[in-house]
């Protein structure tokens, strides 16, 4: 730190402005070095710029360099109201057919009202107790295999029963507007759905006991065997008549037909053992004819016994029909009837009702699939099922998705061309070997406008003529014109480029200015340069989709090959990796103008204080001086 410095109080010089003026040279040197140091400074944040518009497009083409990228299906279904269709890049292309038999359901039950002993509301704060559950008990559920059981007592609440089958893996509630417990599984599919069993106490006291799906089909169809009176009353009596008469033609069918089997067996024996002389001109055609007809009673005894295993009531009798006891039968059979009809009869509104959980089922060119949902990813397709179709088809169209391929080439052009004009740019950008960075005392003479405009005259020319940049431009364009082997559909191969397919540059003379090196498709509606000529590369995909993957895939890659020389992953002394342009080197010279800065700072602060103690001693001299004829005027005075 400098000492007192004395001014001109003495010698009325101005010792400031002279000092200052004696070190200018020092300041003139300390800010050419300043200068430089920022030029540096904007160079780098230039190159940073750059570099990552770079690095973006060398990563990017991972999107573009594989023949995979290019595989783009589009897919259209014949009704969109039953089935969504999204293809992948494996989805074969082609018609298919498509069945739905079933959407996937997640299993429900719809509980029973439940009712108090005493005839009191129910709601989710009352008790067991009030149910008519007294001491512990317990039920089972089911989920996917694992099991939970729910321990209760006369004093559990409604709400905590709802709670633990909750935590037991079911969606539960229960609505006291209507009394009902609701149980549902969390999702679709058989797989997931849920039992409540081992509690018949507890269940039937919370009106949760029901049948399945399956067993109500079941009673249903058992049902329709029976007989009924015209106020529609079940009529056991009318329905075992029925039956029995039933069975007795079922038999007499089987009677007829084993008869007719024996005496066509007979007749055919009997024309085979006919001698040579006397079968006659007419004895193969008897022959054929009577082997026609055993092979009919065959199939007439073949699909009555199928007919009545499909019965489900008569199955297990279809192997001895001749020795029936329809009697008997009749009596079985109308008992399960019976059954059947009292226990759906039972089954009231007041009872729990019950969905099964089911999968979903699809055919796919008659090949069955299956799934938990309604989603099924098979052989490239992504098919979301929506409505059930029965035995109708309906057609799932795959093809190359054109406009897709095209877009996704035409996106990577414009990355491409932007980034390749304004490196053009920045390289052929003008000269302003007259311009320097501002100095303070010369930014105050200037507003905020002519600043700026300054300085970026300076920057906008600061990577002119760049030997880095003219590398990276070099390897860019080079790599996009090179010639590739493609295989065509016809399975020979074909040297082909870009221009092959109507893909090119304007050149210098048609160009606007740096922009030579841009890509132009012809037919491309959204480029005025190129938009009235034929669209080569849409008809090449159109006609080839695999030799246009092959071919834009190895431009791509070409592009990626000769980045990868620039922007690789090694590093050295002057750049780090994934880094063009010398990154290091510019952090030691600005770390080395720093250094300059701070030395010739101490330089111009060593200058002062060496004048300023001149300065000084002479004002002391000075001072001294009319001290001293201060004194001899006063003596001679």
């Amino acid at each position: 730190m400098s000492g007192i410095r004395m001014t001109g109080m003495n010698s009325g010089l101005d010792t400031e402005s002279i000092v200052q003026a004696m070190v200018m040279s020092y300041k003139n040197k300390k800010e050419k070095v300043e200068k430089s140091q920022t030029k540096l400074e904007w160079s780098q944040e230039i190159w940073k710029n750059t570099n990552s518009k770079i690095y973006g497009l060398y990563t990017g083409l991972d999107k573009v360099r594989f023949s995979g990228n290019y595989k783009s299906k589009k897919t259209t279904v014949s009704d969109n109201t039953k089935a969504t269709i999204s293809a992948g890049s494996g989805a074969t292309n082609g018609t298919q057919s498509l069945r739905i038999t079933q959407l996937a359901k997640a299993g429900y039950l719809t509980g029973g009202k439940v009712e108090s002993t005493d005839g009191s509301d129910i709601s989710s704060s009352s008790t067991l107790s009030s149910l008519g559950i007294e001491g512990e008990a317990s039920f089972e559920v089911e989920v996917g295999g694992n099991t939970t059981t729910i321990n209760v007592t006369g004093d559990t609440k409604i709400r905590e029963v709802v709670s633990q089958l909750n935590e037991a893996g079911v969606n539960a509630s229960f609505d006291e507007n209507s009394g009902r417990f609701f149980v549902a599984a969390k999702s679709t599919g058989k797989a997931n759905d849920f039992k409540l069993k081992n509690g018949d106490t507890v269940l039937d006291a919370l009106k949760l006991q029901s049948k399945t799906e399956d067993e109500i089909k079941e009673l249903k169809q058992t049902k329709s065997y029976g007989q009924f009176k015209s106020d529609g009353s079940y009529d056991e009596d009318k329905t075992k008549r029925a039956i029995k008469s039933q069975l007795r033609e079922y038999q007499n069918t089987y009677y007829d037909a084993l008869e007719k089997q024996t005496d066509l067996e007979k007749e055919k024996d009997r024309l085979n053992g006919l001698s040579d002389e006397e079968k006659g001109d007419n004895w193969q055609t008897d022959l054929d004819k009577v082997n026609r007809q055993l092979e009919e009673q065959e199939d007439i005894i073949s699909n009555l016994q199928a007919e009545i295993e499909d019965s489900d009531l008569f199955s297990g009798y279809e192997n001895s029909i001749a020795s029936w006891d329809l009697d008997k039968m009749a009596e079985d059979v109308t008992k399960t009837i019976s059954d059947a009809v009292s226990e759906l009869e039972t089954n009231d509104s007041e009872g729990a009702t019950r969905v099964d959980g089911q999968d979903a089922e699809i055919y796919l060119n008659g090949a069955k699939f299956t799934s938990e949902n309604n989603t099924f990813d098979v052989n490239g397709l992504t098919i979301n099922a929506t409505g059930v179709t029965g035995d109708d088809e309906i057609s799932i169209t795959t093809a190359t998705d054109v406009d897709a391929v095209y877009d996704k080439f035409k996106d990577f052009l414009d990355q491409y061309n932007s980034l390749v004009n304004e490196l053009q740019g920045l390289y052929n950008a003008e000269a302003a070997k007259d311009y320097e960075p501002l100095t303070e005392d010369e930014k105050e003479e200037m507003n905020d406008t002519e600043i700026e405009k300054w300085e970026t005259k300076i920057k906008d020319s600061l990577l002119r003529r760049d030997t880095t940049l003219r590398g990276v431009i070099s390897t860019m364009t080079s790599s996009m014109s090179q010639t590739y082997e493609v295989k065509l559909k016809d399975g020979t191969t074909q040297k082909m480029a870009l221009s092959s397919v109507g893909v090119h540059t304007l050149g210098v003379l048609n160009a606007k200015t740096n922009e030579q090196y841009a890509y132009h498709i012809d037919g491309d509606e959204d480029d005025s340069n190129t938009s009235d000529k034929t669209d080569k590369l849409r008809a090449f995909i159109e006609s080839d989709p695999d030799a246009a993957a092959d071919l834009l895939s190895q431009v791509a890659q070409g592009l990626y090959k000769g980045l990868d020389t620039k922007v690789g992953k090694t590093t050295s002394d002057n750049s780090s990796a994934f880094t063009v342009y010398n990154d290091k080197q510019m952090k030691r010279e600005l770390d080395t103008y720093k250094t300059s800065i701070k030395e010739w700072e101490q330089k111009i602060e060593d200058q002062e204080d060496f004048y300023y103690k001149k300065f000084t001693a002479m004002e002391k001299a000075l001072a001294n001086l009319n001290s001293t004829q201060s004194a001899l005027g006063g003596m001679m005075g």
